[in-house]
Parts: structure tokens; C-alpha cells; sequence
């Protein structure tokens, strides 16, 4: 196997569990996981000499982990300010 195409699988794998964190029924407690391997899968990516797939999927481990993560902290505040 070419270096490339072990890099490739890898990131695949990473963001394949970064999906899964995003569909997660426990989603607020792994939304934090996906956001930073869909940003290190954007490190990779960008850092790469030639061309590799994953950016939406990437995109979608930010995007959604961080809405997830904005949504936990919502409900959090919600949940304090019930109590006061």
C-alpha cells in the first residue's frame, strides 16, 4: 500500500467515528470528540501534497458537533436558570 493511500484509509476511519459521535444518542457528551477530529481531518487534508477526500465530511463533524455542543450548553443554562 502507498503512503498516500494509508493516509487516506486513516482519515476515512476518523472520520467515520466522527459521524458516528455526531449520531450518537448520547451526542452532547461526544459532540467535543467530533468537532476536533473534524477539525484535525481538516489539518490533514489541507496539510496534504496531493489530493484526499473527506472535507464534507469533515465540514459536517464541525459543523453539526458544534451545534450539538451549542444546543448542550442551552439546555445546560436552561436547566441552571430553572432552578434559581
Amino acid at each position: 500500500m502507498t503512503p498516500q493511500l494509508e493516509r487516506q484509509i486513516r482519515l476515512s476511519r476518523m472520520l467515520s467515528m466522527g459521524f458516528v459521535f455526531t449520531i450518537s444518542p448520547v451526542a452532547a457528551a461526544f459532540s467535543c470528540v467530533s468537532v476536533f477530529i473534524g477539525v484535525r481531518a481538516m489539518i490533514i487534508i489541507s496539510e496534504s501534497t496531493e489530493p484526499m477526500a473527506g472535507r464534507v465530511m469533515a465540514w459536517w463533524c464541525i459543523i453539526v458537533g458544534s451545534l450539538e455542543n451549542l444546543l448542550a450548553l442551552v439546555y445546560l443554562l436552561q436547566q441552571h436558570l430553572k432552578f434559581m
